[in-house]
């Protein structure tokens, strides 16, 4: 069984983090999450299987 849980997100999720935003009709791009990242590392999170498939 897959269990989820949240965890800060990395530079790794980066590219992952942005398709599942164009998904769901949101503009940033790539650029933008580096940006805000850079400022702020702690400051996103994502769910992610016990696997690390991110969510």
């Amino acid at each position: 069984m897959t269990s989820e849980i949240v965890r800060c997100m990395t530079w790794d999720d980066v590219p992952q983090v942005v398709e599942i935003w164009k998904d769901t009709g949101l503009a940033e791009g790539t650029h933008t999450v580096h940006t805000f990242f850079r400022f702020d590392p702690d400051g996103f999170y994502v769910m992610a299987t016990d696997t690390d498939d991110t969510r």
